[in-house]
């Protein structure tokens, strides 16, 4: 769960030369998981700047028979234990938004782990798994080839570039909300004139034409912010996904 890079940064001298991309997952999710953590993601790191969020969607192999969320529910309720729910991991989003799902409907499915997003939708074509919440970036190739099939998404408003998907929200899982994010931080500590270089340095490169137009093929929504704004963001999700893995009885020890 991005915790080992994660406490070598922490670690790591505060002056500017060690950053990381901290996201949803190491700063506000793994707090609430682990008992455990080497790292204060409060404490230990200085927010530089937001870079990047991007919603989720709910993906199905494409010869199960259900067709939008209703049909999902309804189908797992007939067959309790047998779906199987694929995810890039323990705590990731898209295992927490599956176990969210789980408990809030009362359904049954059988959570495979994978190391990668990637590796797990790769199985779905293969039939090995049935359903699957992964980032937009990853799952576009395949829904636009007709490989897999998109039921919702997991952010409170449609994503662009899946106009006709509606949320699950829409779809009567009313405040489902799942929208990952992620950003620069440094150690605590650093210099207020090396944390500004760097804030300006990621401002100037999430800006760049072609690093916006990259992301907008992947359906990544590029979120310069000032450190302040990072670590407002960071106070306010902690307790938010807290409460999402309370819900999920998803806490691993």
């Amino acid at each position: 769960s991005g915790m080992i890079g994660t406490q070598a940064a922490a670690r790591a001298q505060p002056d500017g030369n060690t950053i990381a991309f901290g996201n949803v997952v190491t700063l506000a999710i793994n707090p609430a998981l682990y008992s455990d953590m080497t790292y204060d993601p409060i404490k230990d790191f200085q927010p530089v700047s937001l870079a990047i969020g991007n919603a989720n969607a709910l993906v199905a192999r494409k010869d199960l028979p259900v067709n939008n969320v209703e049909e999902l529910i309804a189908y797992a309720k007939k067959n309790p234990g047998k779906l199987s729910m694929g995810s890039s991991g323990v705590g990731s989003t898209g295992h927490l938004a599956g176990a969210l799902m789980m408990s809030r409907t009362g359904i049954d499915m059988v959570h495979v782990p994978y190391k990668s997003g990637q590796q797990g939708l790769t199985n779905m074509l293969g039939g090995d798994i049935d359903i699957m919440f992964e980032n937009l970036a990853g799952i576009l190739p395949y829904v636009r080839n007709g490989q897999i099939t998109v039921l919702a998404v997991t952010s409170l408003k449609r994503a662009p570039s899946l106009p006709d998907t509606p949320t699950l929200d829409e779809q009567g899982l009313k405040g489902f909300e799942f929208v990952a994010w992620g950003g620069i931080i440094a150690p605590k500590g650093i210099p207020a004139e090396v944390l500004s270089k760097l804030n300006n340095a990621v401002h100037k490169a999430l800006l760049d034409p072609a690093v916006l137009k990259t992301n907008d093929t992947f359906a990544v929504d590029v979120m310069p912010s000032t450190p302040e704004e990072f670590s407002a963001l960071i106070a306010t999700e902690t307790p938010k996904w807290a409460k999402v893995v309370e819900q999920a009885n998803a806490k691993q020890n």
